[in-house]
């Protein structure tokens, strides 16, 4: 391929081929998941200048690299310049990459290394013998060949650094940290990304895991599980996030595969290309272990609990996962841990106190080591390009993009074993635990009592469930007839439940097993959680059920308390 065409310097935009003369060429060199996400986010930092082309490569030698040209490609980089032909001469003028891991011996240019977390507080392997090395920190060869340009987000690291390698001395830039600019100047669109996520009341806890055998999802792969299993599903709404590393070394089907009974659950689980930034701000609580996005939630005044916190190297060799001395160390040292055993009080107790205990300024101390230039990241990394390009950066300020909302996978949980309590006069309360991940024979029980059953819907993917539910409903709205018919239908399929009840749009149609059926109107369906239709529908089953077993089951109103959700019905018994 002609080095006309790609642009070598001093040759750039002399093609007749081309439509606009561009003066420089940026290489963007990915090359896992997660430093190709902070590539594309750079593009906005040359928005609208005409003086630039870029090229895209992926240097494959990551282990964690699996997918990364699918990613750009969905992400409308339709060039991506093989990287045999970057190490054969293609020309450019800069070199930006988000991983200090790939090979800088075959970059010509100036190569400006963006972090792909917060700090440099994790050892990691190094190969695949016992040898470790400070996760951002480039190889001590390629600082010494002067070319590279290190971004810290603090000067507190570089101090760091030095003391690890001394060849960083002149080559770290401090310029702040953009993404943490980006969730501070989003902090006002809390209540859009909690909409995203159909929290209406509920409180959001967040799990956050890096990768590796010691983070949360390495030391508790259940804990999505459980928390749903002791969660009341109308008065939580738990989100996961996992490290892009955990999605390309096992893959997206054994990923779902692995969360499949906590995505029938009601689990909002965040790709790997995003999401987590919106859902933190989202969050009332994140339970998180050594990476990241721990780091940022302190930063931000977010609840904390501690599902796992790496190896703080307390043996004494220095050589734990995380590096002694930072402020990742510090803040897993004081942070509230996580008991997963029982013996410290239920889940739900935990959550609730750290929720309700929270000090927002609690770690600020800890924080400030970590953040320097707040505000001015963004200026100050585009000045850098811009200065390493030779170009004077475009008179306009940069753009703080808004935050994507979450785009997490997500379906609403379809069968759920329901505590119901009557209390005159025609007061039922329903306190809901999604099946596929509730034990119905632990110790988990609402505070008022009340008598269980189970509901379920028939679109419910799990047919041994339908064969023993007490309720079954049918959550998408039927004309009046027709939802008579099917809720006959189905106690005729379905002889061991009780009560069949099919939406009708403003409430429900049931018929019971003694004959019996029952009209139920909402005078307000505002649903307590995901869609109004589906929830209203199995909330109202359950409301008929219970009011039947109470023996007060007759014509009148009923008030449904459910999660933080009054909801005023009238029934009709024919």
């Amino acid at each position: 391929m002609s080095t006309e065409h790609h642009g070598l310097a001093g040759t750039i935009g002399r093609s007749r081929w081309d439509t606009v003369a561009v003066e420089r060429t940026v290489l963007l060199v990915a090359r896992t998941w997660t430093s190709a996400i902070r590539l594309l986010d750079v593009r906005d930092l040359f928005r609208g200048d005409f003086r630039l082309r870029f090229l895209f490569t992926v240097d494959e030698g990551s282990r964690s690299g699996a997918g990364v040209t699918r990613l750009l490609r969905d992400a409308g980089v339709d060039w991506i310049t093989p990287w045999s032909e970057i190490a054969g001469g293609v020309g450019y003028d800069l070199a930006v990459c988000a991983s200090e891991q790939i090979d800088l011996d075959a970059i010509t240019s100036t190569t400006v290394v963006l972090p792909h977390g917060v700090g440099f507080h994790k050892n990691v392997p190094d190969g695949d013998g016992p040898a470790t090395r400070v996760a951002g920190l480039p190889p001590a060869a390629a600082l010494r060949t002067g070319r590279v340009r290190l971004l810290l987000s603090h000067p507190e690291q570089q101090d760091q650094l030095v003391a690890v390698n001394p060849d960083i001395t002149g080559q770290a830039v401090v310029t702040g940290d953009p993404t943490f600019d980006r969730l501070r100047a989003s902090v006002p669109l809390r209540d859009d990304y909690r909409r995203a996520l159909d929290a209406g009341q509920r409180a959001v806890i967040m799990l956050s895991s890096t990768w590796g055998r010691a983070s949360l999802f390495g030391q508790h792969r259940d804990l999505a599980g459980r928390l749903h299993g002791e969660l009341p599903a109308d008065e939580y709404r738990v989100c996961l996030a996992l490290h892009p590393n955990i999605w390309a070394r096992h893959g997206r089907a054994t990923v779902r595969t692995w969360l499949a009974d906590c995505l029938d659950a009601g689990l909002h689980l965040l790709p790997p290309e995003g999401g987590w930034q919106a859902t933190l701000l989202a969050a009332d609580l994140l339970v998180g272990d050594h990476g990241s996005i721990t780091l940022l939630g302190a930063a931000l005044g977010t609840p904390i609990l501690l599902a796992a916190a790496g190896d703080l190297g307390d043996h004494g060799d220095g050589k734990g996962e995380v590096v002694a001395g930072t402020p990742v160390a510090d803040l897993l040292r004081v942070a509230p841990r996580l008991d997963t055993t029982g013996s410290f009080g239920s889940l739900r107790g935990q959550v609730d106190q750290t929720i309700a205990g929270h000090d927002r300024n609690r770690f600020q101390a800890i924080t400030t080591r970590v953040f320097a230039h707040v505000g001015e990241a963004t200026d100050r990394l585009r000045d850098l390009l811009y200065r390493e390009l030779g170009l004077t950066p475009p008179s306009a300020a940069p753009m703080l993009r808004r935050l994507a909302e979450p785009g997490s996978e997500h379906h609403p949980a379809l069968a759920f074993d329901v505590y119901a309590h009557y209390a005159a006069p025609a007061t039922v309360t329903l306190t809901r635990y999604p099946r596929p991940v509730h034990d119905p024979t632990g110790p988990i029980r609402p505070s008022h009592g009340g008598q269980r059953h189970l509901t379920v819907d028939a679109q419910c993917v799990d047919l041994g469930l339908l064969e023993i539910a007490s309720v079954l409903t049918h959550h998408s709205p039927l004309p009046y007839a027709s939802a008579r018919d099917w809720s006959v239908e189905a106690l005729r399929h379905y002889p061991g439940a009780r009560v069949a009840a099919a939406a009708t749009g403003h409430g429900c149609v049931a018929a019971l097993r003694d004959g019996r059926r029952v009209t139920v109107t909402s005078t307000r369906g505002d649903g307590a959680s995901g869609d109004p239709t589906t929830v209203l529908g199995m909330v109202l089953g359950s409301t008929i059920y219970c009011c039947l077993l109470a023996g007060h089951l007759h014509d009148g109103p009923v008030t449904i308390h459910v999660g933080a959700h009054m909801i005023p019905v009238e029934l009709t018994v024919h």
